[in-house]
């Protein structure tokens, strides 16, 4: 019989969780500024003193019973008045259904006997009727070696209306099905000046979701192309041909999260996105965005 450790070497998860919720589970995390698009203040998910491991990797699961609303979560380590955001703006968005949830993945290092926190912006203030629930899952560390990635890069956030970077959903010059839009034209995405990378990225995460309503049945792909310097045409595609399956009724594409994904791209390096769709063209306005390990 094969032996099976059932701790250390990174196979179990440490489930940290201070606030159980039975409505939606998770820490309630509330909008406490009262503002929309404003940061509220931090919730402990994990105390110091239940962080015994650290952990290589983080596991954040979000599910929430708010309806339509956007919503970006930071997770951060430190005590209360010190907190370090390792994770920013984390997108949440459901648009159609009362009920949703899902869990994303971030490869970096978790220091132990630190506390875990997390704190969300909205686009509605979030009350005690209306919920969002975080909770957290440390990749136990054991007797593998720690990753040096420690922190990850938000690309393509718009903090000032709390969504992501909108695409067009094919290229509007185009009435073929199934051809790619090229670069220059507007259906592309640019992470512009503002977005390039201030660390080098080792490995990238995606999101795609929509705030559009006016879902479609089709499928879809997508490119993310880099460069140097150039704000018009990338020197090479590092992921190519992601695909966005879509249907009416849900309000997210089958696989919102995609990665982690090995890769190098430097930093201050430009960041392209282009779609290809069955339809051609269908005008829905898709939101992406980008999480870069370093």
């Amino acid at each position: 019989m094969a032996d099976w450790p059932m701790i250390g070497d990174g196979q179990r998860t440490v489930y940290g969780n201070s606030v159980p919720d039975a409505t939606v589970g998770g820490t309630v995390v509330f909008n406490s500024s009262g503002v929309t698009h404003t940061k509220s203040a931090y919730s402990v998910i994990m105390s110091a003193a239940s962080n015994t491991t650290g952990g290589s990797g983080i596991f954040v699961d979000l599910v929430a019973n708010l309806g339509t609303v956007r919503a970006f979560i930071d997770i951060a380590i430190g005590n209360a008045g010190s907190e370090f955001v390792i994770i920013p703006n984390i997108y949440f968005s459901p648009t159609k259904t009362l009920y949703a949830g899902w869990t994303a993945y971030f490869p970096i290092t978790i220091p132990p006997n630190t506390p875990i926190s997390a704190r969300l912006q909205s686009t509605t203030v979030i009350s005690s009727s209306s919920r969002l629930g975080v909770s957290i899952r440390l990749q136990d560390v054991g007797e593998l070696p720690a990753t040096a990635r420690s922190i990850v890069q938000a690309i393509g956030d718009q903090s000032a209306t709390t969504e992501g970077s909108r695409i067009k959903l094919g290229d509007p010059l185009q009435t073929t099905p199934h051809l790619l839009s090229d670069w220059t034209t507007f259906s592309h995405t640019l992470f512009g000046a503002a977005d390039r990378p201030v660390y080098p990225i080792e490995e990238i995460i995606l999101y795609f979701g929509t705030n559009d309503v006016s879902w479609v049945n089709t499928r879809r792909a997508v490119d993310i192309g880099i460069a140097a310097t150039s704000e018009l045409t990338p020197d090479y595609i590092l992921i190519e041909q992601l695909p966005l399956v879509a249907h009416a009724n849900p309000d997210q594409y089958e696989m919102p999260w995609f990665g982690p994904y090995p890769c190098h791209i430097p930093a201050g390096s430009s960041i392209f996105m282009r779609c290809r769709s069955e339809l051609g063209f269908d005008n829905v306005l898709a939101t992406a965005m980008l999480y870069g390990v370093s």
